[in-house]
């Protein structure tokens, strides 16, 4: 397979279930709500004299980058339970521009699933709901 856009993102505590290499639970995604937040690893404090002092991670000559998301998703009352129960564990994640084919492992990440918010029901019988999830980069860590 190639690059491609997809409707969905991909989430999960493991993978190579469904699709090989690949976590098996995918969400649907409205694109409006789509966020990349690109931010360094800085700290900034003053002393006790008033000195202004700067930290950043830095990779030798380089910033740190860390590169969170929130997602609007569209989901069925099952996959909210499923996802609310996940809310605060280490899972695998791939976007929705992704290749799920020999590829796989530039598209996959390691994220934390930080939080989910705004979950409001979009039908009268209550069986599609709406909610914002936010993903904090945990490059560094492991499943």
């Amino acid at each position: 397979m190639a690059v491609s856009l997809h409707t969905t993102i991909r989430l999960d505590v493991e993978v190579g279930g469904v699709v090989a290499n690949c976590p098996d639970n995918e969400y649907k995604v409205l694109f409006e709500g789509a966020e990349d937040i690109f931010g360094p690893a800085v700290a900034v404090e003053r002393s006790i004299t008033g000195t202004l002092h700067v930290h950043r991670l830095m990779d030798g000559s380089n910033p740190v980058v860390f590169d969170d998301h929130h997602f609007t998703l569209k989901l069925t009352r099952a996959e909210l339970v499923t996802l609310t129960a996940d809310v605060g564990r280490t899972m695998y994640f791939m976007p929705h521009y992704r290749d799920e084919g020999a590829a796989w492992a530039t598209y996959r990440f390691i994220v934390l699933l930080e939080s989910m918010t705004g979950v409001r029901g979009i039908n009268a019988m209550q069986e599609h709901f709406l909610a914002t999830i936010y993903l904090r980069d945990n490059s560094d860590g492991s499943v």
